[in-house]
Order: C-alpha cells, then sequence, then structure tokens
C-alpha cells in the first residue's frame, strides 16, 4: 500500500506543514494526532482502529486544508 496515494491530504500535511503523531503518549490517548507550530490541530479519541483513525484525519484533512491553504487546495 501507498499511503500518499491512500492518504493524500496526510502526506501533503507531513511533507509540507506539521507532522503526525500515531498512538498515545503521557499527554494523549488518541491514536493520531496531527500538529503544526501552533500545535495540535486535530485528534482523534474515538476511534477504535488505526485505520479508522487514519480515514478520519484524511477527511478531517480534506476539508481544513483548502481553509487553510486556498491557494493550494480547492473544495471539491
Amino acid at each position: 500500500m501507498n499511503l500518499s496515494k491512500q492518504y493524500p491530504h496526510i502526506a501533503w500535511w507531513v511533507e509540507n506543514n506539521g507532522w503526525m503523531i500515531v498512538g498515545s503518549d503521557e499527554e494523549s490517548d488518541s491514536f493520531i494526532r496531527l500538529i503544526d507550530t501552533i500545535g495540535v490541530s486535530w485528534e482523534d479519541e474515538d476511534s477504535k482502529t488505526i485505520d479508522d483513525a487514519l480515514i478520519k484525519a484524511e477527511l478531517f484533512l480534506k476539508k481544513d486544508l483548502p481553509k487553510r491553504f486556498p491557494n493550494r487546495f480547492s473544495l471539491d
């Protein structure tokens, strides 16, 4: 599986804007956190599997990135 093809918005985020933390730690029980220089942009605490969390992160970024970067992404 090619993650950048299955999750293009997550790939763009990690390559250009921030990072993604996978797994819980002392600060959060979430599967996934999307972080940029400002802090946590999104986190998933409801998913039961990593697959579900990745899908939710991709959907969040698909909606959020056009608002943050309108010259790079279009609302489709």
